[in-house]
Order: structure tokens, then C-alpha cells, then sequence
């Protein structure tokens, strides 16, 4: 009797170490297995659906080379007939200002996402008026009466607004939506040119006996509306506040090329077509914005 039960203590002994490895292995009951088949999903970036937008922009600009000629009215003449010693003349390119001053801009456009990184769009831009603004003075001997001169004073007053219409192409250098993404950019398109002229001359016959007698003048007024060819080239960041809404911010070279505006100057009875001519212009823009992702 006492060899059964030595002999069946062994034997459960023997039982519980073979089976104990496998109970440590799985303390948990088997409730790991059952985490192991539950199906856990990968976090994936959310395609960009947007495919318009819209913009807006504004601005500062410098513009320079800006150059201003006339070309029509004449001085040293009566009707026709040379009245001074030397040969007639006009006006002095050197007489208008070409330092124009600064000029803010604001435009509106509407793009397309052509890819991740091609986009283009259609802008307008608006700026306020440069001026060109000529003022000169002239002395020259008259045939009659001898020993007069004829002294003169020249104003024109030119203000010139333009308003740009630009198609653009822009290559983003990273991806969109990346946060802050850099771009570079090229435009084509045309620019009205809203001339608004104004001239005055006053010319008095200076005998040597003060005051000056016989004053005489040149005046005219005109408006016109020319268009030039404009091209541009840009680059700037572009930052993704929320999948809708990004900040622009750039700069942009921008030519406008040469117009003509003609009108009438009268001197008595007299009258000058007067041409003037506005060549071509560069200027610099730093320019911020945003656009809006609107489908």
C-alpha cells in the first residue's frame, strides 16, 4: 500500500512539471491570441482632393528704367516760319523726372492644381498711379526784334496707373501641403496702361527792359488707355495653415513693354499733335497673400 501511493505521488509529480511550462507560457489565458488576430488599421495621409482655387494679393513696388519722350511740339517757330536765330527745337527727354517713386498693388486671381507640384492661374493686379512728371526752361535769341530773347518755361504732368493681367505656371520645389513649401513661377500676359497728361509752356519776349512783354503759351489735356505685352517671373513660400487656407508670400519681376499717347497742344493758333512716348518698364514687387482651396 505504501508503494502504490509513493508510486502515485511520483507520477503526479511528474504530471504538473510537464504541464506547468505550458500554463507559464500563457498566463493570460489565451487572451493574447486573441489580440493577435484583431485587426488594427495603419494610419495613411489624407489625399488632397482640392483641385481650384482662389486668390488674393497685395503689395509694394519699385519701378525703374522707366523712360519718357515727346515728340511733336516745336519751339522757335511762328505758324511755320523760324522766328529765333538758332534752328527750332522740341522738348528735352532730360526734362522729365525719371526717379518715380514707389507704388502698392493689389490683385485677385483665380488656379488650378495641374499636379502635385504644377499649378497655374489667372491674375489681375492693380496698382496706384507713377508719375513722370517733366519741368524744363529754354532761352533763345529772336531774329526780331533784335537783341530779344524769348524765355520759356515747360511743364507736363503725367500720371501713369497700370492694371496687369498675368496667365501664371508654378512648380512647388516640395511637396504640397508639406507646411512651408517653396515655388518659382513665370507669367505672361498684357497691361493697360491708363495715361492721364496734362502740358503747359509760358513764353515771354525778354528785351532787357523789366517786365518781360508779349507772354505767350502751349497747352493741352488728354486721357488715353494703351495696352502693352507684360511678362513676369516670381518665387516665394507657400504655407498650408489648414488643408483650405494658404499663406503666400513672394517676389515678382515684372516688364510692361513701351506705349504711344497722342493729343492736341495749342499755341494760338497753332496746334501740335503731340506724341509721347512711354517706354518699356521693370519694376520689383514683394507681395503676400492667400488662397483659398475651393473644390
Amino acid at each position: 500500500m505504501i508503494l502504490k501511493r509513493t508510486i502515485l505521488g511520483l507520477g503526479l509529480i511528474g504530471l504538473a512539471a510537464v504541464l506547468s511550462p505550458a500554463t507559464a507560457a500563457d498566463w493570460t489565458r489565451g487572451a493574447n491570441s486573441a489580440y493577435r488576430n484583431m485587426y488594427v488599421p495603419a494610419p495613411r495621409p489624407v489625399p488632397e482632393t482640392f483641385k481650384w482655387y482662389v486668390r488674393a494679393d497685395i503689395g509694394m513696388g519699385l519701378q525703374h528704367d522707366l523712360s519718357i519722350s515727346e515728340d511733336g511740339v516745336v519751339y522757335g517757330q511762328n505758324g511755320g516760319v523760324p522766328i529765333g536765330i538758332d534752328p527750332p527745337f522740341g522738348m528735352n527727354p532730360a526734362w522729365f523726372n525719371d526717379d518715380f517713386d514707389t507704388f502698392f498693388v493689389g490683385g485677385v486671381g483665380v488656379g488650378m492644381y495641374l499636379s502635385p507640384r504644377w499649378r497655374g492661374d489667372i491674375t489681375v493686379d492693380a496698382r496706384t498711379a507713377t508719375s513722370g512728371d517733366a519741368e524744363g526752361s529754354f532761352r533763345y535769341a529772336l531774329i526780331a526784334p533784335a537783341g530779344s530773347d524769348m524765355v520759356g518755361t515747360v511743364r507736363e504732368n503725367v500720371d501713369i496707373r497700370n492694371t496687369v493681367a498675368l496667365a501664371n505656371l508654378y512648380y512647388d520645389l516640395s511637396q504640397r501641403g508639406s507646411g512651408l513649401t517653396p515655388y518659382i513661377g513665370v507669367g505672361v500676359g498684357f497691361a493697360v496702361r491708363s495715361i492721364d497728361r496734362e502740358h503747359s509752356t509760358t513764353q515771354v519776349i525778354d528785351d532787357g527792359t523789366p517786365p518781360p512783354t508779349n507772354t505767350t503759351g502751349y497747352s493741352g489735356q488728354g486721357k488715353a488707355h494703351q495696352v502693352a505685352p507684360a511678362a513676369a517671373v516670381m518665387a516665394g513660400l507657400a504655407y498650408s495653415i489648414s488643408p483650405g487656407t494658404v499663406i503666400d508670400v513672394g517676389y515678382r519681376f515684372t516688364w510692361i513693354g513701351d506705349v504711344d499717347m497722342s493729343m492736341r497742344i495749342n499755341r494760338g493758333a497753332d496746334t501740335y499733335q503731340s506724341r509721347l512716348t512711354i517706354g518699356d518698364s521693370f519694376d520689383h514687387q514683394i507681395r503676400a497673400g492667400l488662397r483659398w482651396n475651393v473644390w
